[in-house]
């Protein structure tokens, strides 16, 4: 064991040796992975309707990238806070308070409260088909197996990065997150950054470069304007910063050229930020999101992480046994890895009460972790002196059984079908002819048709509660598959449709349509 950790010790501080030519295989790996991914995302890409969250962040993208970037039409902070303080706690008054600012076009609640950055590049896509919009934006995962490969490779050098880059590269671009990821959402570009911001940060403490230090300033603004978990990102840049103060030469004057830097790039990229509070509504929101909708992700914490676990085993055995490892062997703590390991065990504490399923809610820490566990892995094996041809068969058997697992979770997904009922359900509207009417909804259907019928009147029924009043409405939308929705005969009547008290009450004096695709 001692001397084991005296060769890992030597490995990581010795002189750095010329690195040797890159072999064709090498980059044969590369280009394998890339080809894989495109072929693994290109086969789960679909071009069914917008819905739920895509449809509002297509909408709000279409508002203009002047919208996005002044954060116009919002709420001014003050108005944010009378408002949600008197409105948000009172389950009562949530599906008044939802259809108010719909109806207010509030920028920030369409964004769901991230930064305007991805909204930019989304903003440039507008008339373009649902099937095109989701295609071009496998570029962010693209690059981001590229930095996963590059960046080792600049960290330690090519003779020992190839090693950690090929491992890295493709345990993320063979797993689950990354290929299911498919849909509109920041979440594939705030993992891009996230790794520049890493890598960066990294080299700093390694060589006490100030460019680098700079540089993961400048991009954590880039992230801070992309997604609100953000501020774990500066908090690890804060944190590196001080640990690595005597490789910097960190004075007063240095801390202050830092900041400027972080608050005028922050300026730049969303004026928003600053001049309208905008940060703070996200993390207000998310704040009322733990507290007063505890059901807004309906399983547990422990049915999440099972359904993770059985998502990505192989890439949470690696980053266990990377941990144990560094947690055991000194020589392996290297002073680099440190931002990794950082960054992706906050972030994924953070986010922690989000228990959705959904794969691209673990994209904010798994590449993290994923290049932690790589460097780690990859170090380790220099210490058994094994023959590059042998390190690189086990980096892609690794992969190989990972790509395996995420063909057998793609196989059923796509044995399963896709969900008939967003585009069965907007064909039918426009058949009965309420793209214009009053419809009571369920509330995950109000985005969609948001999108697609913005004349249209829309209410949630998910938040009404019992002794609410009777609303006015020409058709009622019905849970589930088939397409069910109720219409009222005569839609001249200025009486209401139906009391309605519960999804799913029968309603008199209405006919009801089915339509099965």
């Amino acid at each position: 064991m001692v001397d084991r950790d005296v060769k890992s010790r030597q490995i990581l501080r010795s002189p750095e040796r010329k690195p040797d030519s890159p072999r064709y295989w090498q980059w044969l790996w590369l280009c394998a992975v890339l080809a894989g991914t495109v072929w693994l995302m290109s086969s789960l890409m679909h071009g069914r309707p917008f819905a739920y969250d895509e449809a509002d962040y297509r909408f709000v993208a279409e508002q203009g990238f002047t919208a996005n970037y002044m954060d116009r039409p919002a709420q001014s902070f003050g108005e944010f806070l009378r408002v949600g303080l008197s409105q948000g706690p009172e389950p009562g008054k949530r599906a008044a308070l939802s259809r108010q600012v719909r109806e207010s076009g509030d920028i920030n609640f369409y964004r769901h409260f991230h930064g305007p950055l991805y909204f930019y590049w989304l903003a440039m896509l507008n008339g373009t088909s649902e099937r095109a919009s989701r295609t071009i934006f496998m570029a962010f995962p693209i690059l981001t197996i590229l930095v996963l490969f590059v960046g080792p490779v600049w960290l330690c050098g090519w003779t020992r990065g190839y090693v950690a880059g090929a491992l890295a590269a493709g345990t993320f671009a063979w797993g689950v997150p990354a290929t299911f990821t498919n849909e509109l959402a920041p979440h594939q570009l705030f993992a891009l950054t996230t790794l520049v911001v890493l890598f960066l940060l990294a080299k700093a403490m390694g060589n006490g470069s100030r460019s680098c230090w700079y540089g993961a300033t400048l991009a954590t603004a880039v992230a801070f304007a992309t997604l609100e978990v953000a501020f774990v990102l500066l908090f690890t840049l804060l944190v590196c910063g001080f640990l690595a103060r005597e490789r910097l030469l960190a004075d007063a004057r240095f801390m202050q050229r830092s900041a400027i830097l972080f608050v005028v790039s922050v300026a730049v990229l969303w004026p928003g930020a600053l001049l309208r509070l905008a940060f703070l509504k996200a993390y207000l929101f998310m704040a009322y999101l733990a507290v007063f909708r505890k059901d807004a992700w309906p399983p547990t914490l422990a049915e999440s992480w099972r359904a993770r676990l059985s998502m990505m085993p192989i890439e949470c055995l690696l980053i266990g046994a990377a941990i144990a490892l560094w947690l055991s062997l000194r020589g392996l703590r290297d002073r680099r890895m440190i931002p990794f390991i950082l960054f992706g065990l906050l972030t994924l504490f953070s986010m922690s009460p989000v228990t959705t399923i959904t794969p691209r809610y673990v994209l904010p820490f798994l590449p993290a972790l994923v290049a932690f566990a790589a460097l780690v892995l990859s170090t380790w094996l220099d210490g058994w002196k094994l023959r590059a041809g042998l390190k690189f068969a086990l980096v892609a058997a690794a992969c190989l059984v990972l790509g395996a697992n995420t063909i057998r979770v793609a196989s059923a997904q796509l044995a399963d079908g896709s969900d008939p009922r967003p585009g069965a359900l907007l064909e039918q509207i426009r058949t009965l002819h309420l793209e214009g009417k009053r419809l009571l909804v369920p509330r995950g259907d109000v985005p969609l048709l948001h999108y697609y019928f913005p004349q249209a009147r829309l209410t949630s029924d998910d938040d009404m509660q019992p002794g609410d009043l009777p609303v006015v409405v020409d058709g009622v939308v019905h849970d589930g598959y088939p397409v069910n929705i109720a219409v009222r005969k005569d839609i001249r009547q200025e009486q209401p449709l139906a009391a309605p008290r519960y999804r799913g009450t029968s309603l008199p004096g209405a006919s009801v349509e089915n339509r099965t695709e």
